[in-house]
């Protein structure tokens, strides 16, 4: 099984990436909305989330001007407050690696909540491929698309840390709110053996059956996630569909 790995995913002059003096910087605005029929029991509702309409969401990405470092800024509108995540990786060897995690939720005069992650520090050691999971798409856009499965670590809080497997279906054409595009459908799935030993057998035979995350990427670069379908986050979150409008 090969890790995750990651180079920049795009570089200057792709469309919608902006050279700037801190390296270059491309946002991506996303309409997300619950998903039609949930296919789970979740503690959290995406309906009573959004209050019954849909969220918007930006992710800007900034490439360092020497390719060493990448920050993924992630916004979601909650209401009249806002969830900001925003990740921190290093960028060596073609291997990326998760430094800090900031996440805050509320408006910034009042937080709600507040949390910070260092990944590389601490009593509580972690595997080096381990990324938050509601960044994994975005950390993934740069992956080949090979056929080869991959595997990472889906980081939910230091007690919960889940291996996740990286699968390239099939390519196909889809519609978006920013237009039609040729996308690659990715499954991204957990591996049931951290909860239930059921072994390879069995495991391969489940597959089809157990939780899992569908992602469509661009095909060409910038290789912008198209499209996201599934729980936004481990086990009992929001169910959505998350869509590029621009």
């Amino acid at each position: 099984m090969e890790e995750i790995f990651a180079k920049a995913p795009f570089g200057p002059g792709d469309p919608g990436v902006e050279q700037t003096e801190a390296g270059l910087v491309e946002t991506l605005h996303y309409r997300v909305s619950p998903r039609p029929k949930s296919k789970f029991k979740t503690l959290l509702n995406a309906r009573e989330l959004f209050g019954g309409g849909h969220a918007e969401t930006s992710v800007t990405t900034t490439v360092a001007a020497d390719g060493t470092s990448q920050v993924l800024d992630v916004r979601h509108t909650l209401g009249t407050e806002e969830l900001r995540e925003t990740l921190e990786l290093s960028m060596q060897g073609g291997r990326v690696r998760a430094q800090t995690l900031r996440r805050q939720q509320g408006t910034a005069a009042d937080p709600s909540r507040e949390e910070l992650v260092r990944f590389q520090q601490g009593a509580v050691k972690l595997p080096t491929t381990t990324y938050p999971e509601v960044t994994l798409p975005f950390v993934m856009r740069g992956q080949p698309r090979d056929g080869k499965t991959r595997a990472a670590w889906s980081y939910t809080n230091d007690r919960f840390v889940a291996r996740v497997y990286y699968e390239m279906r099939k390519t196909v054409r889809i519609d978006v709110p920013a237009g039609r595009f040729e996308a690659a459908l990715v499954w991204m799935y957990p591996d049931l053996n951290d909860w239930i030993a059921l072994g390879n057998v069995v495991t391969r035979l489940v597959k089809p059956l157990i939780p899992r995350y569908d992602i469509w990427f661009e095909t060409r670069k910038p290789y912008r996630v198209l499209r996201f379908e599934g729980p936004y986050g481990p086990p009992g979150a929001p169910e959505i569909v998350l869509e590029l409008a621009r």
